[in-house]
């Protein structure tokens, strides 16, 4: 399917038409704001999830530039060429008034002109819509204050026909939520560890003593604690003769940024009981401290999330704190 341009504004005959039209492809008209990755974030998770990874392409104004191009006509060709547009027509605060950016309203009408299907997102300003008297007739997708991931679910209630956050949030039983709670926290613990992975297996992080309170699980106290977050797991190694041995992992539960120290539980498993075994009765009969022996610490992701990508772990607790209504 072909669009043919009789006049440009800029050039008089376009150079380009006819224009092929992209199935799949979504062009994102929005101002040029604070929250532009939150909203293409958003926009681009609906589009995951009603389509398919790898079956949609999102546009925006300033991704895959033409150099040979100009700027208006690189942006119309895009508009061109897309199957359909979301436009984020929410006003920016300017001064005393709430003005729609010019480019907004250029790219929206460009839309209107060459005949494309437009989803138009909207959001309230101090409590209010501001709606433009032509363009009344919008049905507009609405943009919860504060809340990207509330516009995830509206985007994809409006593409496909499912009920929204609201039918979602009352499905979840009451003895799920901690389930949920803990799934996000285990995810931004490995999203954190892959992201920061070589800093801390290449950083200064070290046992500098283990405790045991009240006959419980040792902990072991870190030092240098600048990439730890807590959840997150690490390899314990001891040092001997400058040979690392295996001593088990460690699961940090508490930071104390200010000393630059960390706790975490040290937990033992069969490949490291045997190691620990002396250690822990050391700590005993030592008045419950031991003195750590010299180690290294290694980041530990558990092999279900290795291959795993960050964006997508990143996406599953952006829609999954949406329903839960803490994003």
């Amino acid at each position: 399917m072909y669009e043919e341009i009789k006049v440009c504004p800029v050039v008089g005959q376009c150079p380009y038409s006819p224009i092929k039209i992209n199935p799949n492809h979504y062009f994102l008209i929005e101002p040029f704001d604070g929250e532009r990755e939150l909203r293409e974030l958003a926009v681009e998770i609906g589009l995951e999830t009603r389509y398919g990874k790898n079956n949609f392409e999102l546009i925006t104004a300033d991704r895959q530039i033409s150099p040979e191009k100009g700027l208006f006509c690189d942006i119309c060709k895009k508009i061109q060429s897309c199957q359909i547009c979301i436009a984020d027509i929410t006003p920016i605060k300017n001064g005393g008034s709430s003005v729609i950016k010019e480019n907004v309203m250029l790219e929206l009408g460009m839309a209107y002109g060459f005949q494309k299907p437009v989803l138009v997102l909207s959001q309230k300003i101090d409590g209010k819509r501001y709606i433009p008297s032509d363009l009344g007739f919008i049905r507009y997708i609405d943009i919860p204050y504060c809340d990207w991931g509330g516009l995830t679910i509206n985007l994809i209630s409006r593409l496909t026909g499912i009920e929204g956050i609201g039918y979602i949030k009352k499905k979840i039983l009451p003895n799920q939520l901690d389930l949920i709670m803990e799934m996000i926290s285990v995810y931004e613990a490995i999203i954190w560890s892959k992201k920061y992975q070589k800093e801390i297996d290449g950083e200064d992080a070290k046992v500098i003593e283990f405790r045991i309170i009240n006959k419980g699980h040792p902990i072991a106290i870190i030092k240098n604690c600048k990439y730890l977050k807590n959840g997150m797991i690490l390899k314990l190694f001891n040092i001997e003769s400058g040979i690392e041995q295996y001593c088990g992992t460690l699961k940090v539960f508490h930071l104390q940024k200010s000393d630059d120290l960390a706790q975490a539980y040290y937990m033992c498993d069969d490949d490291s009981k045997d190691i620990w075994g002396e250690k822990v009765n050391n700590i005993l009969l030592n008045n419950n401290v031991l003195a750590a022996f010299s180690n290294r610490l290694y980041v530990h992701i558990p092999t279900i999330f290795k291959g795993t990508d960050i964006r997508d772990l990143e996406k599953t607790v952006f829609v999954t704190k949406s329903m839960m209504g803490n994003i």
